[in-house]
């Protein structure tokens, strides 16, 4: 995820992504919360497969 790894240390960008990780390609582990000076600002949520609003 190109823009995930472009925040992914940068303290003034919070990243919101809800998707379900798990089908293809792969990206958006929720355990991946940025780094350095950025921790806690990477939110990769999962959603299961089908869900609704």
């Amino acid at each position: 995820n190109a823009t995930q790894n472009a925040f992914y240390d940068d303290p003034s960008v919070l990243f919101f992504s809800a998707h379900d990780w798990q089908a293809y390609p792969g990206t958006g582990d929720p355990s991946l919360r940025g780094d350095g000076e950025g921790s806690g600002l990477n939110l990769n949520v999962h959603l299961d497969c089908g869900s609704k609003d």
